[in-house]
């Protein structure tokens, strides 16, 4: 491959993190995805051919109650690895989990987005980017509950932000030293001036021990 042509893969995969991956990761973090997706779909792409006889013999072998299929895979697909997955990268419409039109509604609060999908409209739920993650505590008796807590005191200053359904928990915050904690009563001026007199008074007299064996 030539250095001309090098480049041009080069720059059209940059082009493509920069159109699918932006917003969702850190640009320094497009290696991490780009890299093992372009190994994974070489992998993917050598196995299409052999796609539905490694099925077929998958599907025979569990039919016959085989369980050491590696070698008849490996066989079947004519090469040294195989995928018995029915799906492959190409047929993958988007990173997110797609829903079609007229079974989900879009809510961007809750990380489902319309979006076209090869010239179809569609609603799309996105992976959420793990390094800008927070928590929130909404109050029990909030007036509006978790959607009107967000709608105020979130998106105004991150307006792609959405609530995770799954990572909402319930429950009691129970301040211990509000309610436990006994304050012990603070040592008057007197007793402290006291103290600091009576530690320079030991110091001086360990400094006129050090000094006695010391000749001018």
């Amino acid at each position: 491959m030539d250095q001309a042509t090098h480049n041009k893969i080069v720059s059209f995969i940059w082009g493509i993190a920069d159109d699918v991956l932006r917003d969702l990761f850190r640009r320094g973090k497009y290696p991490d995805v780009i890299l093992p997706m372009c190994v994974l779909r070489r992998m993917d792409a050598v196995l299409e051919p052999t796609k539905q006889a490694v099925l077929s013999t998958k599907k025979m072998l569990d039919d016959a109650g085989i369980t050491a299929q590696r070698a008849a895979l490996v066989d079947a697909a004519g090469q040294a690895f195989y995928n018995t997955s029915r799906f492959t990268l190409r047929d993958l419409q988007s990173r997110g989990s797609q829903q079609q039109p007229g079974k989900a509604k879009a809510d961007p609060l809750r990380g489902l987005f319309e979006a076209a999908v090869d010239g179809k409209a569609a609603v799309v739920e996105y992976e959420p980017d793990s390094d800008p993650r927070d928590t929130e505590q909404v109050p029990l008796l909030e007036d509006g509950g978790i959607e009107a807590f967000i709608r105020r005191e979130v998106l105004p200053y991150t307006p792609d932000a959405w609530v995770k359904q799954d990572a909402t928990r319930i429950g009691y915050e129970i301040s211990f030293t509000r309610h436990f904690y006994k304050p012990q009563p603070l040592r008057t001026l007197e007793e402290i001036s006291a103290d600091i007199l009576a530690v320079e008074k030991e110091a001086e007299g360990l400094l006129d021990g050090l000094l006695k064996g010391v000749s001018p």
